[in-house]
Parts: structure tokens; C-alpha cells; sequence
């Protein structure tokens, strides 16, 4: 048992919620990298005597790991450690704070897995009608710096986009937007081939995409980069306007507000519908 106390170090379990306080302390030294994926957690007697309960204790605290989808116990086996990723989003919390601090690293790794399930979730929900509004908010002054095959991200979205003309951080910022592209055009597809009504999904949806700002590095609200798919309106073509008199986005709201069948030809400071967007024939 001294071999299992100096890999594991746990403590007595407490008496007050003994399964669960067993169940916390081998989340967290699966998540710390102790029990990596593919090892095979203690023997249930061992885990018994170290943790100072009885092996029924044990067995319910597999139970709840099992529940997060963290281990995999087979009768006569033993509970082998599954793939983090793999594992409950319920285990975000833990997974994100670590001994009271944010563990970074993490979050950079939970960033690249959680994204492209918003947009899966995204079609799953307008595909069962759970909703028919979904925002998606990709990156903010706090969002992480990321990982990108091939491309070395040193820092997050919002401070890169201060680039000042720098080489290096356009560069980034370059193939993060390409990332976000490439996800939008999965999810594009994926409302493309879920047939609706006679229709597709994104024939029946309007994704609208774009940005607060037309040059972030000096904070310019004009001529914002702006794209439009589905909605049953013709497509494939760049809508360019004035850019030193800025034409209205909200036009486009109207033309949005308008093909949802909502009779209103004003919104915000609109001066109609969009010029130039027209409907399918």
C-alpha cells in the first residue's frame, strides 16, 4: 500500500459524503494527469483501504465516474481511465479551476473542442425546432489564445487584433479566421444537406455572420465585413457600397426582419430594405 500512497496520496474520504469525496478526489487526479487514458485505475480493495471506507463506497464512487464518463468498469476488469475528451461536460467546472486557479492550458484545449460542438448543436437544435433564434459569441477580451496545427497562436484574438500592422500577429489572425471560416462552412453544409419541408435547413434558416468593428486594430464601426447564407436569398455575390459614406446595415435587418414575416420597413437608423439582396425566383 505504500507504493499506491506515494502515487495517489489521497486522503481519508470524509465522513459526511463519503462516496462523492471519493469520487472528487480520482476525478481530479484523472484530470491532473496521475490515472492517464488507457491506465487502469486501483484495485476497489486497495482504494478501500486507502481512502478508509468500505468497498461499497468505492463501487459508488465508480458509479458517478462512470456517469462523467471518465472511467469504464468491467466486472472482473476494473475501471480503465477514458480519453478526457471524451468525458461530461458536467466536468467543465473542474476541469477549468484547479486548486482555486484557471488553468489555462485547458481552457485552450476546451476551446478547440467545445467550438465546432456549438455549431453541431447549433443545426441539432434548429433540426428538432428546440429554438428558432441561436447566437453564437466566438471570441471576446478574454477569450484565450488558441491552438492551430502548423500555426504557433502566442496570444488571444482580442489583443492580435491590436496588431498595429505587425507581421507576425496579421499572420495569426489570418489563420484564426481561416479556422472560423472553415467551421461555418461545416455548419453551412450541414443545414445544406438536412432536408425540410420540400427545402433544406438552410434554405429555411438565415445564418448571419460578421463582425462589430470594420477595422478592429483602430476600433472603425464602418464598412463591417458582414456574410449572409440561406434565408431563400440569392447568394453568391459581394454586396459593396460606399465606404466613405458608409451605407446602413440595418437595411439589412429590415430585409432579415421582413423575410421572417415581420412587417416592418424601419429598424434602427435603416433607410429601407438591403440594395442589391433579393429573393430566390
Amino acid at each position: 500500500m505504500a507504493q499506491i500512497a506515494k502515487l495517489c496520496d489521497f486522503r481519508p474520504a470524509l465522513r459526511r459524503r463519503i462516496h462523492e469525496d471519493v469520487a472528487e478526489q480520482l476525478r481530479d487526479a484523472i484530470l491532473d494527469g496521475r490515472f492517464p487514458a488507457g491506465s487502469k485505475l486501483p484495485p476497489e480493495r486497495e482504494l478501500a483501504i486507502e481512502f478508509e471506507v468500505n468497498r461499497t463506497s468505492v463501487r459508488d464512487a465508480m458509479k458517478v465516474l462512470e456517469g462523467l464518463n471518465l472511467v469504464r468498469v468491467r466486472h472482473g476488469g476494473g475501471a480503465t481511465v477514458q480519453p478526457i475528451v471524451d468525458a461530461s461536460l458536467d466536468l467543465l467546472p473542474a476541469m477549468i479551476f484547479r486548486r482555486d486557479q484557471i488553468d489555462m492550458k485547458m481552457v485552450r484545449e476546451m476551446h478547440e473542442v467545445v467550438r465546432p460542438m456549438l455549431y453541431e448543436m447549433a443545426r441539432l437544435a434548429f433540426e428538432s425546432d428546440s429554438t428558432r433564434i441561436i447566437t453564437l459569441f466566438l471570441d471576446s477580451t478574454n477569450s484565450p489564445a488558441i491552438d492551430i496545427e502548423g500555426v504557433s497562436i502566442t496570444d488571444g484574438y482580442h489583443n492580435l487584433s491590436h496588431h498595429g500592422k505587425n507581421e507576425s500577429k496579421l499572420a495569426q489572425l489570418e489563420a484564426i479566421d481561416t479556422w472560423h471560416m472553415k467551421l461555418l462552412a461545416g455548419l453551412l453544409n450541414d443545414l445544406k444537406s438536412s432536408p425540410e419541408g420540400g427545402q433544406t435547413l438552410l434554405d429555411r434558416s438565415i445564418v448571419l455572420y460578421g463582425s462589430n468593428f470594420g477595422d478592429a486594430n483602430k476600433h472603425t464601426t464602418t464598412n463591417m465585413p458582414i456574410i449572409l447564407a440561406g434565408g431563400g436569398f440569392k447568394h453568391g455575390q459581394h454586396l459593396a457600397f460606399d465606404t466613405s459614406r458608409n451605407y446602413p446595415l440595418p437595411n439589412l435587418f429590415v430585409s432579415m426582419m421582413q423575410r421572417m414575416g415581420i412587417q416592418s420597413d424601419r429598424f434602427a437608423s435603416s433607410t429601407g430594405t438591403m440594395r442589391g439582396l433579393e429573393l430566390r425566383g
